[in-house]
């Protein structure tokens, strides 16, 4: 059976239209309403959040998969790669690329504040009028490059979602600037708690990227109450995304129960 999903455009902060694709289970909201996945590069992987939960749902008890929305945040076609670097990089004072990246450059970076407030001020309010959500019940959902903007998401605005999923986060962007900053900013959480959970995966075969997990994982451990860490064997920096949905479906249903 064809999966539905809503579609919408909606214009961000800076003038950039994004293209939203919204998938709404079938069956009737529980009291409080459904929980939401905003999924960062949406047009990859909005589609298999989507068939993940509509087919683990017919037997939750089994899966520890409960219904919920996923909203695919998606960019154009046309620019896809620039809006990327551009959307999921923090503001810095200068950018260092490592050699296998110069030949980006001239790209524009920086937007990671802009999309936080496209987010949180946009358009999680408008799924919240147009869905049955319960709100306070997100998860943000990313990969690569938009894995590293989950964890700077979530290091500088902890408290908005309550699941944070980095897949692959690229931790080495500008010369590691993420390590440091959550190395300032994460002591400060030990008396603070907030009521949020943070998911990290990495694929076994990712070589350096797999000690940069390891050392944030090290790094978020100490005030970090709800925290899992994977490293999934024999996978890449491609397939692990995939490979570890269920993973991360799995981990956010819980933590939306013992939350709701």
């Amino acid at each position: 059976m064809l999966l539905l999903m809503d579609r919408y455009e909606l214009v961000g902060p800076n003038e950039y239209v994004y293209e939203l694709n919204v998938y709404v289970p079938k069956q009737a909201p529980p009291p409080g309403g459904f929980s939401v996945y905003y999924v960062l590069d949406g047009s990859m992987y909005g589609l298999y959040v989507s068939e993940m939960i509509r087919n683990q749902i017919r037997n939750s008890p089994k899966t520890g998969v409960d219904a919920a929305i996923v909203v695919a945040i998606c960019h154009q076609e046309t620019d896809y790669a620039a809006a990327r670097f551009r959307d999921f990089t923090a503001p810095a004072e200068a950018y260092h690329l490592p050699e296998r990246l110069q030949h980006v450059k001239d790209r524009e970076y920086g937007g990671a504040a802009l999309l936080t407030s496209f987010l949180h001020e946009q358009l999680i309010p408008f799924i919240d009028r147009h869905y049955p959500t319960n709100h306070g019940l997100r998860a943000l959902v990313g990969h690569s490059l938009s894995g590293y903007y989950v964890l700077w998401s979530m290091i500088t605005e902890h408290s908005r979602f309550q699941v944070h999923a980095a897949i692959s986060p690229s931790i080495w962007w500008n010369n590691y600037e993420l390590l440091a900053l959550a190395e300032q900013v994460m002591p400060q959480w030990i008396d603070v708690r907030p009521h949020s959970s943070c998911f990290i995966a990495v694929g076994e075969l990712e070589g350096f990227m797999v000690d940069d997990a390891k050392n944030m994982e090290n790094i978020i451990n100490p005030a970090w109450t709800n925290l899992l860490s994977k490293v999934v064997s024999d996978e890449n920096h491609a397939s692990v995304m995939p490979t570890v949905l269920s993973a991360v479906l799995r981990f956010s249903t819980k933590q939306f129960q013992q939350n709701n």
